[in-house]
């Protein structure tokens, strides 16, 4: 997964049910993450700004603020404070400094402060997933949909692969896939994420209820 150049758009949050801004290719990779995961509520990109005073080289104080990336409250409670940053530049003596007050400051409030890098979000497979898995989160997939698809299991702890399942579930294949593919982006089925590509071989099981 390689970040070429910055990337500025709008990305179409389901979650948050309006348009967000991104300013990083890493920023929206990142995003589709924040989508996925259940466990957050809600979260907020570039949300307010952390103020500093630096003292500069002739001795002098200059105000100073810092800007991050994503303010993310999880279903626990927990709130994180992130910055998304090409791992090449995570050293630099200035990006240091802030990720250094950035800590300060959200430990002062309670909050976690985290640095999540390109080579991060590439070290698996699982934004290559959720993005494959985003395309099917709007498509209309209702509670009978769901029974459905559970009710192929002989029994709760039966594993099936999708071509498998797309079988069990009768004479068309293309609802079928993108009734599996709903059901695996909402958590009704669970595999594992970052293993492999998804395909017809992914392995998949029902989650208890």
């Amino acid at each position: 997964m390689a970040y070429r150049r910055p990337r500025h758009g709008l990305f179409p949050s389901l979650k948050m049910k309006k348009m967000l801004a991104y300013e990083s290719l890493i920023e929206l990779d990142y995003m589709y993450l924040l989508e996925f995961d259940q466990k957050i509520v809600q979260y907020h990109p570039h949300p307010f700004k952390i103020e500093y005073v630096e003292t500069t080289q002739s001795g002098g104080r200059k105000q100073r603020n810092y800007t991050p990336d994503f303010f993310v409250e999880f279903t626990d409670g927990r709130r994180v404070v992130v910055e998304c940053k090409a791992e090449k530049y995570v050293g630099t003596e200035s990006n240091q400094k802030k990720i250094n007050i950035a800590k300060t400051w959200c430990a002062e409030r309670d909050w976690e402060f985290v640095v999540v890098t390109d080579s991060d979000l590439a070290s698996t497979y699982r934004v290559r997933n959720v993005k494959f898995l985003w395309r099917f989160a709007r498509f209309q997939h209702d509670l009978a949909n769901t029974l459905k698809i559970r009710q192929m299991w002989n029994h709760p702890t039966e594993s099936l692969t999708v071509a498998e399942l797309v079988v069990r579930m009768g004479n068309d294949p293309d609802s079928a896939l993108r009734h599996i593919y709903a059901s695996m982006y909402y958590g009704q089925l669970q595999f594992d994420i970052e293993l492999a590509p998804i395909g017809f071989n992914t392995i998949l099981s029902i989650r208890p209820l």
